[in-house]
């Protein structure tokens, strides 16, 4: 005989249904953010740069993209680009048809530089600074015995720079999209996989840590509709269950592997102003799971614990070292225990 799946009408599956149709679009949003930003920024020419063929203009080009470029010969200008004091790059001219065109070219770990380049290939972005354009050309058709309006003439408006083609804003900025991409992929497949299925859900999961989770479920819906204890905003407690409908996807708790209950308290305040207490509440099982319900109101959390106290006389509630070191204890016996088995 075959397992029924869950009831698709189950409280608890159309919450976490109805809670990521809210959530999903969050993800879905930066995605696209992620992606338009990318489009638009002269980013990724610099993994893929566009192949140049013969001198650089404006037709083809604009100011800043990249691009790479196979060179017979290269010819150092003997003027060199600093930036604190060192070394970090050489300007080389090349000629061919008529044409003079610039580059700068990255020192590398020699500060020295060869008098020719030859069978190079120059990837860098394409600058047009003026001012920098006019010195090399004054500097270099007084040591080669050209005039300077000669040289200007046939010289391109762009010069190729390799020390920009990666720079650290750069690769920053790719990382930071990268990394908010992925997350915001991931996170949209995943809350798209739950919503579909949403026994894949981490909730429904840790139920097969207790026992076989479709009967369990049943249990749970049962009990919520027949025996609610306690019922707050945002969580139900029953004989048997503690069931928490949360931002996060619902939580469901079975109290006999329950071990240790206790709370805390958080003091929030924005900019110092009416500052306020919210609750957590915590549940750890003979299992060693940890369940943390945020962001709850001091008096359900005392019903709650009060109720466990009651029902449960073997619980450790309250937090203290002592507990803590005997549950710490419990758990490792527990654990030996399992894997001796």
């Amino acid at each position: 005989m075959q397992k029924k799946p869950a009831s698709s009408s189950s409280e608890i599956l159309q919450y976490i249904r109805r809670s990521l149709l809210l959530k999903i679009p969050y993800p879905a949003v930066i995605l696209i953010l992620v992606l338009v930003i990318a489009h638009f920024l002269p980013l990724w020419d610099a993994v893929s740069p566009a192949k140049l063929d013969g001198s650089p203009t404006g037709k083809q080009i604009r100011d800043q993209d990249c691009v790479t470029k196979q060179l017979d010969v290269l010819y150092y200008s003997g003027y060199d680009y600093r930036r604190n004091g060192s070394i970090r790059g050489h300007y080389y001219y090349h000629l061919t048809d008529s044409r003079c065109d610039f580059y700068l070219i990255a020192s590398g770990t020699d500060p020295i530089a060869p008098p020719e380049l030859r069978q190079y290939t120059v990837t860098g972005r394409l600058e047009s600074d003026a001012e920098l354009r006019t010195d090399l050309i004054r500097l270099v058709a007084e040591d080669i015995s050209w005039t300077e309006a000669g040289l200007r003439r046939i010289t391109s408006n762009y010069m190729v720079n390799e020390l920009t083609r990666f720079e650290v804003k750069d690769l920053v900025l790719i990382c930071i999209l990268l990394a908010a991409g992925l997350i915001s992929l991931i996170s949209f497949l995943r809350m798209l996989l739950y919503l579909i299925r949403p026994t894949l859900s981490p909730a429904y999961r840790r139920l097969k840590h207790y026992g076989n989770a479709r009967k369990l479920m049943a249990a749970v819906e049962r009990e919520m509709k027949e025996n609610c204890l306690i019922r707050t905003k945002d969580m139900c407690l029953t004989p048997g269950y503690l069931v928490e409908f949360s931002e996060d996807l619902s939580a469901i708790v079975p109290l006999k592997d329950v071990l240790w209950a206790y709370d805390h308290s958080t003091m929030h305040s924005f900019l110092g102003l009416r500052p306020y207490l919210t609750y957590t509440l915590h549940l750890i099982t003979m299992l060693g799971e940890h369940y943390t319900f945020k962001h709850k109101k001091k008096e359900d959390m005392d019903r709650i614990l009060n109720e466990l106290s009651v029902r449960f006389p073997n619980f450790f509630i309250g937090y203290s070292e002592e507990h803590q070191k005997i549950v710490r204890h419990i758990l490792k016996e527990e654990k030996k225990n399992h894997l001796n088995v």
